[in-house]
């Protein structure tokens, strides 16, 4: 019985009310009896993280090209793509820095969440200090 037809008055036929509450019962102690529970089904992609070690799980979303995955152990970033025959590449979003002392190549690599204004490091080859910044440079204009 819906909701309008009590407002109208109309009167539900028992014998079919308590057949319908008896289907719905058996259903309902089919699920409760059931020993599945707590699941989460999908497809998900998990690795140790490159930076800490701990296991980063991202679920991957059919027919979606790339996925985006973080640590919750050190903020280090990821892309996730599919690789085919059920397998995914992770790539990790780093960079490579030159030392700027402009006699050493000396270069490290650095997490994408790493790169803030202010961060610094000393070179393993030359022990200079390196600090990131940001800087705006100015070339004086050639007179024609």
């Amino acid at each position: 019985m819906t909701l309008k037809q009590a407002m109208e008055g109309k009167v539900p036929d028992p014998d079919r009310l308590r057949k319908r509450c008896t289907e719905i019962g058996l259903f309902l102690e089919r699920v409760l009896v059931s020993p599945v529970h707590n699941i989460t089904l999908g497809e998900f992609a998990t690795m140790a993280c490159m930076e800490c070690g701990k296991p980063v799980r991202k679920r991957i979303p059919r027919q979606q090209g790339a996925v985006q995955a973080e640590c919750f152990g050190c903020h280090a970033s990821y892309t996730i793509t599919d690789d085919g025959g059920g397998n995914v590449k992770w790539v990790p979003h780093q960079h490579q820095i030159a030392c700027a002392n402009a006699s050493c190549k000396k270069e490290i690599v650095v997490w994408q969440h790493e790169l803030e204004i202010g961060r610094c490091w000393t070179c393993p080859d030359c022990s200079g200090r390196n600090v990131l910044v940001l800087g705006v440079r100015h070339d004086v204009a050639e007179k024609p």
